[in-house]
């Protein structure tokens, strides 16, 4: 079905050695044992210029053949398509056949899996490699009567087949003159085409294989805008090969709008084989979710299926058994008008279910092949495997009733993930899904564009942003690192910004990026300044921050300045307009205070600077205090500027008095011995008192 894979099973090909005096006549009736028996297929095969010749695809001796005649000048190919890894004889693709990787592979694993399979002779092989590529007409001798007119098995030919032994030379020369014969080369090259050409049969459908694996969306949107309504795509093959493309080329077929059928490339030759080959197949449109309508062809054509003293219509029927038995009812036969068991493997299926495969050396419109085939009532025709999409040979087909052409909108049902040209579809009951997609199989939710395609990594869908991993698609949520930054995704994918709170922990993620935060933040909620550490959580309490102790709410986070009591420790601590404890001396509201060089608590009291080695006294407040101070009932005098506690004479301005301190800084009273003398002090102003 593939003629990438084709290979000649057996040269039984008609050829005519045509004298040079028929060819002037026109003549086409051939002589056998004395008769003339009318060769009428191939004298209409002459009737236009562009039909002289025939080539058909599958081929072998019919069941009824008893002689040998000559052939007529015409091509009628045996062919055998495969690209099964059970095969080891069809190395040999079309010349314009791409040879991908994956191909490779694939034909270096077919060779290794069964080597032994369906062997031919060397010289065989190459002979008929060299006709495949060149697509010549070649001569033999090999017919029987019967296969000579065997387009004449159907009713509807035979009778044209068998008008007269006794036509004379005569009425043939009318004939010939009536339908326009024309001499041609005896080798012929087949025509190739483009697919849409109007001149030549219109191609309906076309058949692809693992050869086609080069074929992209776009070809099949432009197979379909030719007019393409169907592609047949080959699934397996024996009971141990599936096509590795079958399930994309199924889904690009779908999402062109074309309808779609498969293909099993059959090797068995008995009821046993023909039963485990269809559980194969089963399994496999089982494993691909395909409707349980689709169209499956048995396609005909191996070596194994033309063997001696077989049965094929029981083996096929066998075949048929088992996928009605699993619900796959619709069936075709793939099949060349030569092929032995022809009748036993159409009874089947019937004619109109019968896909015909034959190739006529230029398959013009409205042709002769087109018009017998049609009346001999089948159901579809592979006229050639030369027709071109972007250089490259396909097969294609025409369908004489709805064989081909009915779509039905089931068969396209095809379900689950598709990978085409390297972008994931989601497809349920043929239709390719968009938007948000949950695939339990796979416990992860998607997301589809517009045009059904798998999106990846970071989007913006509906105004929100989503992260999609960059392999499988899934949706992420939660915590997520990219370029050395965190981000959060919630429950739904979303992608946070702002103020969050996760797991009981305050987070912000900037408003813009959604990165997550660290560092100190001003929040305008609050007009307040707060700490996030470097996991992002906002801090609370006394936080040693680069090697300054701040002090952060303890429910809102704000960083906290000026007066601050701390339990811990039961002190009282300033911290600057920028949050920071502060230590030492500090001028704070015009006052001087002393906190502690190591816990920043505020001192009181008596205490000693080492700055101008004074001591100063700071009251309850903690300020420092100056002038004339009452201090534990003692009275001191503490320097106007410094607030260095004095000591020794001193004049106060208040009462005009001369006082003295004592190396305490206290004021004396009464009588006090001072340098070796004596003086007299008021007992209660302290002022000295002259005798």
């Amino acid at each position: 079905m593939n003629s990438q894979q084709r290979r000649l099973v057996q040269k039984k090909c008609h050829h005519t050695r045509i004298n040079k005096a028929l060819l002037t006549s026109g003549l086409t009736a051939l002589g056998l044992s004395g008769a003339l028996l009318s060769a009428q297929p191939l004298a209409h095969a002459n009737t236009t210029v562009n039909e002289t010749s025939t080539s058909i695809t599958s081929t072998s001796t019919s069941e009824n053949s008893s002689s040998e005649v000559s052939s007529v000048s015409s091509s009628t190919r045996s062919e055998v398509k495969t690209d099964s890894p059970a095969v080891n004889d069809t190395e040999k693709s079309e010349p314009n056949a791409p040879t991908s990787q994956a191909d490779q592979v694939s034909t270096a694993q077919d060779s290794e899996k069964e080597s032994s399979t369906d062997k031919r002779s060397e010289a065989d092989s190459s002979a008929a490699k060299t006709e495949t590529s060149a697509n010549k007409a070649t001569t033999s001798q090999v017919k029987s009567t019967a296969e000579q007119a065997a387009v004449a098995t159907d009713p509807a030919v035979s009778q044209q087949a068998a008008t007269s032994s006794t036509a004379d030379t005569s009425s043939a020369k009318v004939t010939a003159k009536k339908h326009g014969l024309q001499a041609r080369a005896a080798e012929s090259q087949v025509d190739s085409f483009e697919i849409g050409d109007a001149r030549y049969t219109s191609a309906d459908a076309v058949d692809v294989a693992s050869y086609q694996s080069w074929m992209t969306q776009s070809d099949f949107n432009y197979l379909k805008s030719k007019g393409v309504k169907t592609v047949t795509v080959k699934l397996t093959e024996n009971s141990n090969y599936t096509n590795p493309y079958a399930k994309s080329q199924l889904a690009m077929a779908t999402k062109a709008g074309m309808n779609v059928a498969v293909y099993h490339f059959v090797r068995f030759n008995n009821q046993i084989k023909a039963k485990a080959e269809a559980a194969y197949m089963a399994s496999v449109l089982k494993s691909l979710g395909l409707s349980k309508t689709m169209l499956i062809f048995a396609d005909i054509e191996s070596t194994e299926t033309m063997q001696a003293n077989i049965n094929m219509g029981q083996a096929l029927q066998a075949f048929w058994n088992i996928l009605n038995q699993s619900g796959y009812k619709n069936h075709g036969v793939y099949v060349g008008p030569y092929y032995t068991y022809l009748n036993q493997v159409v009874g089947t299926v019937g004619k109109s279910k019968t896909w015909l495969a034959q190739y006529p050396y230029s398959p013009t419109k409205g042709g002769y092949y087109e018009q017998e085939w049609k009346k001999a009532g089948y159901g579809g025709w592979q006229f050639s495997s030369a027709a071109k999409l972007r250089g490259y040979s396909l097969d294609v087909s025409h369908s004489f009733n709805d064989l081909l052409t009915q779509f039905n909108s089931s068969n396209n049902q095809i379900n689950g993930q598709y990978n085409i040209n390297g972008s994931w579809y989601l497809f349920k009951n043929g239709k390719k899904q968009t938007g948000w997609q949950y695939l339990a199989g796979q416990k992860k939710t998607v997301y589809y564009n517009g045009s059904g395609q798998m999106l990846h990594g970071q989007k913006k869908i509906g105004g929100k942003w989503y992260l999609l991993d960059s392999t499988t698609g899934a949706r992420k949520t939660g915590w997520q690192t990219s370029s050395k930054q965190k981000f959060y995704y919630n429950a739904q994918g979303q992608k946070q910004f702002g103020e969050l709170q996760i797991n009981g922990k305050w987070y912000l993620f900037d408003s813009s990026t959604g990165a997550m935060k660290i560092g100190w933040q001003h929040l305008a909620k609050g007009n307040r300044n707060v700490y996030y550490n470097a996991q992002g959580q906002m801090m609370y309490g006394e936080q040693r921050i680069g090697n300054k102790w701040y002090l952060l709410d303890s429910r809102t986070g704000a960083k906290k300045t000026g007066w601050q009591h701390l339990a811990k420790g039961n002190r009282t601590v300033y911290y600057n307009a920028q949050g920071q404890m502060m230590y030492g001396e500090q001028r704070i509201g015009n006052k001087w205070y002393l906190l502690d060089s190591r816990t920043g608590a505020k001192k009181t009291g008596w205490q000693h600077l080492a700055k101008g080695n004074r001591t100063v006294y700071y009251n309850a407040q903690g300020q420092m205090m100056y002038g004339e101070q009452r201090i534990g009932g003692k009275w001191y005098l503490l320097d106007s500027t410094t607030g260095a506690r004095k000591t020794g004479w001193q004049h106060l301005a208040k009462g005009n008095r001369t006082v003295y301190y004592n190396a305490q800084g206290q004021m004396m009273y009464g009588e006090q011995k001072i340098g070796g003398k004596t003086y007299l002090f008021d007992k209660q102003t302290g002022a000295l008192k002259v005798k």
